[in-house]
């Protein structure tokens, strides 16, 4: 917030998804949000390493959504499993805001699938349903955060090149990227016993990874990537 606010004052357009408890923030501090460019609300049902309760999941994209379908350009940036996204295709479907799917969609790739489906991990639980919804526009598909999806660590998650493949052949004019800076570790490492302690960032090689996604995608829909797509977006 204070960065957008600093870029704001110095007549610098910038866009920004915040996490807050909107149990606790007024519609006029999301009014004020909007003023400095805060476009969306991130949910993130990752982070604690839990196991996804979809009821749950539902309910609180529902309640985000009624809070925030006023605000022009507002969206959801959602970071769950991928086989979540054929239990919420109905519910994202209805919803009045779209939805950024973060870190792929959570599609995972052959090196953290089950030995049954790493033959072609476009058929993994998802899959189908988050092509579906991206093309009806009612979803984002962020192209960020490979290393959480693959353990491919040594070729530079090379493993999900058949997904990023997919998404920029079937809808190129629905990704989007993110750097997933500063790179952090995993919620599932995390216990109630050690949340004061700091966890090491990771080593990631970001220079290497554009080139091999812009190999993977093609110059013209890695350019829609990074500039037509977000410029759609974000308003």
């Amino acid at each position: 917030m204070q960065c957008l606010q600093r870029l704001e004052d110095q007549n610098i357009d910038a866009f920004g998804i915040v996490v807050l408890d909107l149990d606790n923030v007024t519609d006029a501090e999301l009014a004020t949000m909007h003023t400095i460019g805060v476009r969306g609300i991130r949910l993130n049902l990752q982070a604690d390493g839990k196991e996804v309760n979809i009821d749950k999941l539902v309910f609180a994209l529902q309640k985000t959504a009624d809070r925030i379908c006023h605000l022009p350009g507002w969206i959801i940036q959602l970071f769950v499993p991928g086989w979540s996204w054929d239990h919420l295709y109905q519910t994202i479907l209805d919803l009045p805001v779209p939805v950024i799917a973060d870190h792929l969609g959570g599609m995972l790739g052959p090196s953290k699938l089950p030995s049954s489906l790493q033959s072609s991990s476009t058929l993994q639980p998802g899959f189908k349903s988050l092509l579906l919804l991206a093309k009806q526009s009612c979803v984002y598909v962020k192209i960020s955060g490979l290393y959480r999806m693959s353990n491919e660590i040594s070729s530079n998650f090379s493993d999900l090149e058949l997904i990023v493949r997919t998404f920029s052949q079937e809808i190129p004019d629905q990704v989007i990227w993110g750097s997933d800076w500063p790179h952090t570790g995993e919620g599932k490492n995390r216990s109630k016993e050690k949340l004061e302690q700091k966890e090491a960032f990771r080593v990631i090689d970001n220079h290497v990874i554009m080139k091999q996604l812009q190999r993977w995608m093609g110059s013209d829909v890695y350019r829609k990537m990074l500039v037509d797509n977000p410029s759609c977006l974000y308003t």
